[in-house]
């Protein structure tokens, strides 16, 4: 679970994932590697449903981690697509991800 705060306020929420990850051992500090993908649900501050979530990614061989979302609106927000990116570039898995990406609105602009 993970709080979201972006710059468009219709994507901030609490954001709650199931993932599963295919890693494989790496020395240190990487540790580990390989693709890691999940499906969830953000929710706004009454715990609405808002977004519904698929994220697919990787830790590269740098311990670097890249991940790609697709949102689907709910209530307010339906009819609305969000994509958006996640990029560490750090193998310590404490350091945040820096997120950007766009909402495609309903009339497709």
């Amino acid at each position: 679970m993970a709080f979201n705060e972006m710059t468009d306020d219709r994507l901030d929420g609490t954001e709650t994932l199931t993932m599963n990850w295919n890693f494989h051992p790496a020395p240190p500090p990487i540790e580990w590697t390989g693709p890691w993908w999940g499906k969830g649900q953000i929710a706004n501050g009454d715990g609405e449903v808002i977004w519904d979530v698929k994220m697919t990614g990787e830790r590269d061989e740098q311990g670097f981690g890249h991940l790609r979302y697709v949102a689907r609106g709910r209530g307010d927000n339906e009819g609305l697509k969000a994509f958006y990116t996640g990029l560490r570039e750090s193998p310590d898995p404490w350091v945040p991800f820096i997120f950007s990406g766009y909402i495609l609105e309903k009339d497709g602009s």
